[in-house]
This record gives structure tokens, sequence and C-alpha cells, in this order.
């Protein structure tokens, strides 16, 4: 049984300028097909632009799509987030989380955020190892008081996807640093990308899954290429999935794909197989808990 509606919680897109450069990165340092390879991005693939994001989702038949911004250049947080308000106003089916950065001053911060909640955004989406923020210092401990403080919610990108010595390591958000902050500020609202971890999976099963956190979702972005990718590596970890959406509360678990850096047909597919025989947990994690959460039914 499919679910009737599908809310995709994480996406992202760029700027036309930004989203060159991204394709550039893709076919210069990976190589395009190696990033099709794991990435399982469409043969016909374009530079990630809102207009690409907006097709795709269409034609896998997502009905509303949530854009997640990053702010990486601190001095360009308002542009960036003033380009998410108007595609937010010119797309019908279109929410944005938007951008925030710790490494700037807190003048700037606060008028940023305050900027953010005058403009109905419903929360903001940290990439740590993107913005160098070392998810537990205490710049990042200061921003997430200060997200709490105005009712936004933070959606942040976790995982154990690095290896100590290499670039951006000491700036993962791993699952147990996640549970952290969740106890610390209990009013903040976090959803924990990727299950609570991309390739730590094990780690959110210790620290995140099924624990007394009212505060604590988990979005499914990847999980589906995730599990791909094991496989080819001679591992089976959909039982694992199945698993952790069983255990975690099923009002805590937010359907995402990661459109541009990942196939939906491969999420979609994967969890309505996965999930065949719950059906009102699928219809739950795939629309209800994102409409819920966003104030949108």
């Amino acid at each position: 049984m499919q679910a009737q509606k599908v809310y995709d919680f994480h996406t992202h897109a760029y700027q036309a300028p930004v989203a060159k450069i991204i394709m550039r990165h893709l076919e210069v340092g990976k190589r395009l097909e190696t990033a099709r390879e794991f990435f399982h991005l469409h043969p016909d693939h374009k530079a990630p632009t809102i207009e690409h994001l907006i097709a795709v989702s269409q034609a896998n038949g997502i009905d509303r799509t949530n854009l997640l911004l990053v702010g990486v250049k601190p001095g360009m947080l308002r542009e960036l987030n003033e380009w998410g308000l108007k595609q937010r106003e010119a797309h019908d089916n279109l929410s944005v989380l938007g951008a925030v950065h710790p490494n700037i001053n807190e003048e700037a911060l606060n008028n940023e955020i305050k900027w953010l909640r005058d403009h109905n955004f419903p929360g903001v989406k940290i990439q740590s190892v993107h913005q160098r923020m070392e998810a537990l210092s205490q710049e990042a401990k200061s921003l997430y008081k200060k997200l709490a403080d105005a009712g936004l919610f933070v959606l942040m990108d976790t995982g154990n996807y690095l290896k100590p010595g290499e670039d951006g390591y000491k700036y993962l958000t791993r699952p147990a640093m996640v549970a952290e902050i969740t106890k610390e500020f209990p009013d903040l609202r976090i959803i924990a990308a990727h299950l609570g971890g991309f390739m730590g999976w094990d780690e959110s099963e210790n620290y995140l899954v099924d624990k007394d956190f009212d505060n604590l979702w988990l979005d499914t972005a990847f999980m589906g290429s995730i599990v791909k990718y094991y496989k080819s590596q001679g591992q089976d970890r959909a039982e694992q999935v199945k698993r952790i959406l069983l255990r975690h509360r099923p009002d805590r678990l937010l359907f995402g794909t990661d459109i541009p850096y990942n196939n939906p047909t491969i999420e979609l597919a994967f969890i309505r197989t996965l999930l065949a025989d719950f059906p009102d947990l699928l219809q739950q994690i795939m629309w209800q808990n994102a409409a819920d959460l966003l104030g949108y039914n």
C-alpha cells in the first residue's frame, strides 16, 4: 500500500551560479560517473537549481517539498534567506528552512534569527562540516539556545562518514553528540538527518533511537541508497533500517530523499517496500509528521 501523499522533508537547491559550481566540483572532484555511482544521480542530471528540484519532485509524485538552505558563507546569509523566501512565495508546494551560521557576531546572528522568525521560517538547517562548526562548541551552544528561544527548530546533518585525520572530521555531528545536545536543550526541536547518522546507524541506535527525547525527530534521507551501497559491499542493512523505523516514536520520523544528491525513486521504492505491512506508520512518515511539524494540513 502506497502512502496517499508524500512530503519530502530533506532536499537542496541552489542559486544558479552556485549550482554551476557544485556541478563542476562533482565533475572535477569526483568525476560525474563516480558521483552517479554513489549518489545515484539521474543520467540527465542538471545543475541543482530550484527548477530542477521542482521538476524532479513532481516527476516522482512528491506532493510537497522542503528546501534546506545551507549558509556556508556567513556574509551571504541574508541574501540566501531572501532567495529562499522568494522561492517559497513562488512555489505553492514548497516549504523552506532558513540558513544561519555560528561564526558571525552576536548582533548579526540575533538579527538573522529575528528576520527568519518574522518571515515565518519554521526552522533552520545546519551542516556542521561545510560550515566548519564544532557541534559541542560554545558558539554552537549559543546558537542552539537562540534558536530555541525564537521557537525555531534545527535540522542537523549528522553522521560518521569521515575518518580521523580526514578534512572536516572534527566538525562531524555524530549521533552521540546529537543526544548530548538534545538533553542539554530540551526546548530545542531537533531533526537528526539520515536516521541520526549518515554511515552511523549503529551509534544512532545506541544513542538516539527509541530514547526518551520528546524534542528529537529523525529523517530518512538517503537511507535507501545507503542500504544499496552497503549491499554492494556485502552487507545487508535493510533489517537494521526497518528495526530503527519500528522502534522509534512513530510521530518523530520524517521522509526525505536528499535531492539532488540522491535519486528519489530509490527512496520511495525502498520505504514503501520496507513498510508495506505497516501502512499507518508509512503514512505518518511520508506525510503526516512533516505536515504536523510545519503546520501544514
